[in-house]
């Protein structure tokens, strides 16, 4: 069976000598993995880079019963990033949020709310100029809500935290995290930017607090040192 949709790319790993499995959260679908022929061949480069992480595509693709992995008969970009692929600090965000993506979704399953707000928010990243330091924060503050375990308050969140044996400073970076509850993207402030190395740390071992096998982020460090 042929289907049309959307997706954004969380992940790609080299098969064989020149083709790709990706792994891509499509709008219709949930999960899906793909199996990619012949793009890493000298001839076919330019299709690859339909495949980096974060790539937002419009596909037909074959929906065969399960376990096996797909195909897509076409892909194209439907939305071209103008400023990700030409920033270090964007790059490197998108990167981190690749991976947090391919650790936290996994459900096989249709579910156009959270796939509009991950499309949506990705193409707003492509094109802010100001509060890009901060975004992955508000992202992640706003992801964690849309999978069902946010936490709304600096209170709750520092709670979680200390109750798994998670260090956290309620007075200082609390503050900051309440703070961050209220910014849009964009949007930039003096506390949160101070702390948001604290509140990176925090936040991604609050999801890996909420998400099974989440395990250790290897783009971490080097968002640390943005």
């Amino acid at each position: 069976m042929l289907l049309k949709t959307r997706g954004i790319v969380i992940g790609t790993l080299a098969y064989g000598e020149s083709s790709i499995v990706t792994k891509i959260y499509t709008e219709v679908l949930g999960v899906r993995s793909y199996l990619v022929n012949g793009v890493r061949s000298a001839r076919n480069q330019g299709k690859a880079a339909l495949y980096q992480p974060l790539s937002l595509l419009e596909m037909t693709v074959y929906e065969k019963p399960r376990p096996t992995l797909q195909r897509i008969a076409s892909a194209h970009l439907s939305y071209p990033y103008r400023h990700i692929p030409f920033s270090i600090p964007k790059t490197t965000i998108a990167l981190f949020l690749a991976e947090i993506l391919y650790k936290t979704l996994k459900e096989e399953k249709e579910d156009l709310e959270l796939f509009n707000f991950l499309f949506e928010s990705l193409t707003i990243f492509d094109k802010i100029t100001t509060g890009v330091e901060l975004f992955h924060l508000v992202f992640m503050v706003r992801l964690a809500a849309r999978l069902g375990f946010g936490a709304d308050s600096a209170e709750s969140f520092a709670e979680q935290l200390l109750q798994a044996r998670i260090p956290f400073d309620l007075k200082e970076t609390g503050l900051a995290y309440q703070k961050l509850l209220a910014l849009d993207y964009g949007m930039a402030d003096p506390t949160v930017n101070s702390c948001r190395t604290a509140l990176l740390d925090a936040l991604t071992a609050f999801f890996a607090l909420h998400c099974e096998n989440f395990g250790s982020m290897r783009s971490l460090a080097v968002l640390r040192n943005l």
